[in-house]
């Protein structure tokens, strides 16, 4: 199990900052945390497949970007990377979370390891 730790900040006053391990699936590990749910390898695949067959299932043929319509190519080509264990999370995925879940995302960065 994930060594977590859970500590408030100066650095993002009002929030707890929570260690999640740092292996590729770092942002579905903080996803199940905000919503409960283990922080293990099994949880993180499963929210990962999750937000995937979401964004199968509500957007089949076409996503709308700021800069345009991208078609059902991409969104396959998309969704078969973002299913693999540890690809990097990324805005689309958190879009796809904030809209089956139904809860805001605030991403944080700090540049400290």
């Amino acid at each position: 199990m994930a060594n977590r730790t859970s500590e408030q900040t100066s650095e993002f006053p009002g929030y707890t900052l929570t260690n999640v391990p740092s292996d590729g699936n770092c942002m579905f590990h903080s996803l199940n945390h905000k919503l409960g749910f283990p922080i293990n390898q099994q949880a993180a695949a499963n929210m990962r497949q999750e937000l995937c067959a979401y964004m199968t299932e509500h957007y089949a043929n076409t996503w709308e970007t700021h800069g345009g319509r991208l078609g059902k190519e991409w969104l396959e080509t998309y969704i078969k990377s973002m299913s693999k264990k540890g690809e990097y999370g990324d805005g689309v995925m958190l879009e796809m979370f904030a809209q089956k879940y139904g809860r805001p995302v605030h991403v944080h960065s700090s540049n400290s390891a």
